[in-house]
C-alpha cells in the first residue's frame, strides 16, 4: 500500500490525523510496518537505509529599542542600540570551531556506543567529495570521516541564519532600526526533546542579556519544533529493507543517519543519491534508482 504525500516541506499537516483516522478500515488492516521515501543515498554507487534523523528548534530573538526607526547622525551614541545588542546575545551561542555555548545543551544526548561507531567506518563515504560538494577547503571536522558524518547526523549543531528589521539592501544606509529579530536553530538529537532544549536556551540568553545589562526589552521565542527520531536497525522491518535493497542492487545497504527533520518519520527507504542538486532548482532523480527504489520498496524482482 502507497500514501503519496505532497506537504512535507510545510509540515505534512494533517496527515497524522488523516491514517490515524482510518486506521480501522480494510484499506489498513494488513499492514505491519511503515517506511518512508524522502532521503538519498550517502554515496553514488550504493544504496541506504536510514535509522536517525536530526530534530530542530528555530528561535528568534527580539531586541526593541525606541517607537521608530532612528537616523543615526541624529541619534547616534545617545540610545542602547537594539542591533549592537543583538549581535552581542548571537555571539555567545557558538564559538568558532562550531562548539554550541548555551548551557546544559548535551545533557539529554545519548552516549555514544561502540556498536554505533562501528556502523561509521564502513560506510561509503569520501571527505573530499563532500568538500568539493560544498565549495570548501576546509572543514570543523578535518578530513576525518567518522567524525564529518558524526557532527552532520549525531550531535547538535547551532546555525545562525538571519536578521529581522535590519537594514539588508545594497547601500550605505544609515539606520538604527528600532526593533530587531535574530534568527537560529539548533539540530537537535536522540533524547533531546524540544521543551528541554527551549528552556536551556532561554536561560542561556538571559543570562547573558543580565551580564550586557542594557536597559532595552529582549525576548526570546521558539517559533517551530520537529521532534529527532532514532530507529531499531535490528527490527524486522530494517531487516526486511535490508533484504529488499539487496535483491536489486545485489550489495548490503548502508545504514545511515541524516541532519535534517522530517515529519511522519518510520524506517527511511532511500531511492536516490546525494549529490543531485537536493532542493535546488534543478533537483532530479535518476531513472534507474527510480525504478530500482520501486522494485525494492515493494519487494519484488523481475
Amino acid at each position: 500500500m502507497s500514501v503519496f504525500l505532497g506537504m512535507e516541506e510545510s509540515g505534512s499537516k494533517g496527515l497524522d490525523e488523516l491514517l490515524i483516522s482510518r486506521r480501522e478500515t480494510p484499506f489498513f488492516q494488513d499492514i505491519d510496518f511503515v517506511c518512508i521515501s524522502d532521503n538519498f543515498w550517502l554515496s553514488n554507487g550504493k544504496p541506504a537505509l536510514t535509522y536517525g534523523l536530526r530534530g530542530m528548534c528555530y528561535f528568534g530573538i527580539d531586541v526593541e529599542c525606541a517607537e521608530k526607526d532612528l537616523h543615526s547622525g541624529v541619534y547616534g551614541g545617545t540610545v542602547f542600540e537594539a542591533m549592537a545588542d543583538l549581535i552581542y546575545l548571537m555571539s555567545t551561542l557558538i564559538d568558532k570551531e562550531g562548539k554550541i555555548l548555551v548551557e546544559g545543551i548535551m545533557d539529554q544526548v545519548l552516549d555514544l556506543t561502540d556498536e554505533e561507531l562501528a556502523r561509521y567506518k564502513d560506510l561509503d563515504f569520501k571527505v573530499s567529495d563532500y568538500k568539493t560538494e560544498i565549495g570548501t577547503g576546509n572543514l570543523i571536522t578535518g578530513d576525518d570521516k567518522v567524525k564529518t558524518l558524526m557532527a552532520k547526523w549525531r550531535f547538535p549543531s547551532l546555525s545562525i541564519h538571519g536578521i529581522q528589521g535590519a537594514f539588508a539592501d545594497e547601500g550605505a544606509k544609515t539606520v538604527i532600526p528600532r526593533k530587531v529579530r535574530g534568527k537560529f536553530s539548533i539540530r537537535t538529537v536522540p533524547n533531546q526533546t524540544p521543551d528541554h532544549v527551549a528552556s536551556k536556551v532561554r536561560a542561556h540568553l538571559e543570562r547573558r542579556w543580565a551580564e550586557r545589562g542594557s536597559t532595552n526589552k529582549m525576548s526570546v521565542h521558539l517559533m517551530k519544533s520537529g521532534r529527532c527520531w532514532l530507529g531499531d536497525v535490528t527490527g524486522p522491518n530494517y531487516s526486511a529493507g535490508r533484504a529488499a535493497t539487496k535483491m536489486v542492487y545485489g550489495v548490503d545497504p548502508d545504514l545511515t543517519r541524516l541532519g535534517i527533520e522530517i515529519n511522519n518519520v518510520h524506517m527511511q527507504f532511500a531511492c536516490n543519491y546525494h549529490f543531485r542538486g537536493f532542493h535546488s532548482g534543478d533537483d532530479y532523480i535518476r531513472g534507474s534508482n527510480w525504478q530500482g527504489g520501486d522494485v525494492a520498496s515493494h519487494g519484488r524482482a523481475g
